[in-house]
């Protein structure tokens, strides 16, 4: 399974510290449960783990989502 983490998705971050998609691709402060949302309405059979904490953020329990490697996890994101 590929975890997208909420700050991969997070205008307000540099490319440094986490975002993985374009900037006009991305949201300003995205959560795990709206990941989660959108996982769902594409078919991907997310799982949405609230308590989890991105590795160089681990103060912040922001969560995650983990989806089943169905395409490249660029595609995906």
């Amino acid at each position: 399974m590929f975890i997208l983490w909420p700050e991969y998705f997070d205008s307000n971050l540099t490319r440094a510290d986490g975002r993985r998609v374009p900037k006009a691709l991305s949201l300003s402060s995205p959560t795990a449960e709206e990941i989660y949302s959108i996982a769902r309405k594409l078919g991907l059979s997310p799982v949405l783990e609230n308590e989890k904490s991105y590795p160089a953020k681990w103060m912040n329990r922001n969560g995650r989502v983990k989806v089943p490697k169905k395409y490249s996890k660029t595609e995906t994101m």
